[in-house]
């Protein structure tokens, strides 16, 4: 009996066909013709590789869609940002007045010798320098080496080795005595100036604890050091600063001809 092999053959096509598989294999990279199960070269099954790949591209209902606590937190923020706007400019001055007063600090530090309550007396002893400059007659009487005053108070010239050469001459300055404090002020080329007070110790010594300041190149900075009497006459001076913390000066400071003093 003769077989009618064409049924068959449509049979088998049609499975074929209705198999939904890669025709790409990912593990080999043979590639097999459409609607085969299985792949010719490694055997890796085609219709389960396709469904792994069309899961992973499709996205999940989690990720696409919005959980209740992510679209309450929305909320929130946008009620929230609007109570934020609303209160800046209910309060617009007073964040302006607190701006300038954080962009304005107190004096501190050294900036305080010029900027705080007792800059009036530091202003006082420079008004009374000024007014009263140390002429050549009273530089040339002070280095005579004069038996040294009971007093602190006057004027003093300022020299590096007690010599009357302008070579020497490093500057003027005013001191004067108020309680326990000895107040003083100096002046010094190119627009140095010196403020501060120091304490008497034993020995007709003067000691200023981090209790100056200078005045240099636009800026302020801490200063100390001592004042020591010399033998005859004047003191000698030494001192540092933040400005340059390697460096020490030096000085010898001789009193000039009394005035007569003002009182605080």
């Amino acid at each position: 009996m003769r077989r009618d092999t064409r049924k068959s053959d449509r049979t088998l096509e049609d499975i074929g066909t209705a198999i939904e598989a890669d025709a790409v294999c990912a593990q080999c990279g043979m590639i097999n013709p459409e609607g085969t199960l299985l792949c010719k070269s490694c055997g890796n099954n085609l219709r389960e590789q396709r469904q792994r790949r069309l899961t992973t591209a499709q996205p999940t209902s989690a990720s696409v869609t919005e959980s209740p606590q992510a679209a309450w937190l929305k909320k929130a923020l946008a009620v929230l940002g609007v109570l934020v706007v609303i209160w800046v400019l209910i309060n617009a001055t007073r964040i302006e007045n607190f701006l300038v007063t954080v962009q304005v600090p107190d004096a501190s530090g050294a900036e305080e010798l010029w900027k705080g309550e007792e800059r009036v007396v530091y202003e006082r002893l420079l008004r009374e320098l000024d007014m009263n400059p140390v002429t050549e007659e009273e530089i040339n009487v002070a280095l005579k080496e004069a038996p040294a005053a009971g007093t602190y108070d006057g004027r003093y010239v300022l020299v590096r080795d007690g010599t009357s050469s302008e070579s020497t001459r490093l500057g003027a300055a005013y001191a004067k005595q108020h309680g326990d404090k000895v107040f003083f002020v100096a002046r010094l080329p190119y627009d140095v100036e010196i403020r501060g007070k120091a304490s008497p110790v034993e020995g007709g010594r003067l000691e200023a604890q981090d209790s100056a300041g200078v005045y240099i190149e636009g800026g302020y900075y801490i200063a100390g050091g001592y004042a020591e009497r010399r033998e005859g006459n004047g003191f000698t001076c030494r001192g540092e600063s933040d400005y340059d913390t390697l460096a020490m000066f030096e000085a010898l400071a001789y009193p000039v001809p009394k005035l007569d003093q003002f009182e605080f």
